[in-house]
């Protein structure tokens, strides 16, 4: 089977399985973790499937509770700022955007570079996906495209919403092995 081929199935059903594992809401960033640790096995040649896709969801959601449960309290905040900030006028709702912006790239590198042996509760994994969203403002600026680019498949055909998890997944490891592959380390 051709590679690439292999490849593009991968990243639609790590964006299926992705999608359904975070209907619970809390369950998104570990899903989106799983997903990414899929991907990278996938793309490393390293074997996987569903046993270790469930053990990375499992030790995301006991490595970052805190974050898990951020994640969809932040999201609401946020949209819910937005909706409120039309009466406060244009500058309002344009910070709220560039924050949500900021924060959404920043769980995407989250996802993209956690791995199962971090320490539990580590904070440490959340401050390096924020150093990373501020210090390389490229790959940012991709990953905002990756999610600006999902937002709109999901609007202009909603049953496509389901494959763009895999898509930003894949975007995200290619952001960050962009950072290791010779390009400026950060």
């Amino acid at each position: 089977m051709n590679a690439r081929f292999a490849l593009f199935g991968e990243v639609l059903i790590t964006g299926v399985a992705v999608a359904s594992a975070s209907l619970g809401l809390v369950t998104a960033l570990p899903a989106a973790i799983a997903g990414a640790g899929h991907l990278r096995r996938h793309i490393d040649g390293v074997g996987g499937g569903v046993g270790a896709v469930a053990a990375d969801f499992r030790a995301a959601l006991r490595g970052l509770p805190a974050a898990s449960v951020a994640v969809p309290v932040l999201t609401g905040l946020l949209t819910w700022n937005l909706t409120a900030g039309r009466q406060a006028g244009t500058g309002a709702v344009l910070a709220c955007l560039i924050v949500a912006a900021l924060g959404a790239v920043a769980v995407v590198r989250l996802a993209g570079t956690w791995t199962p042996d971090a320490p539990p509760g580590s904070i440490d994994a959340v401050r390096t996906a924020v150093r990373h969203t501020v210090t390389d403002p490229a790959g940012s600026a991709l990953l905002a495209g990756a999610l600006l680019g999902a937002a709109v498949i999901g609007w202009m055909l909603a049953p496509m919403a389901l494959i763009t998890p895999g898509l930003v997944l894949l975007a995200s490891l290619g952001v960050d092995r962009r950072l290791y592959l010779g390009r400026p380390k950060v």
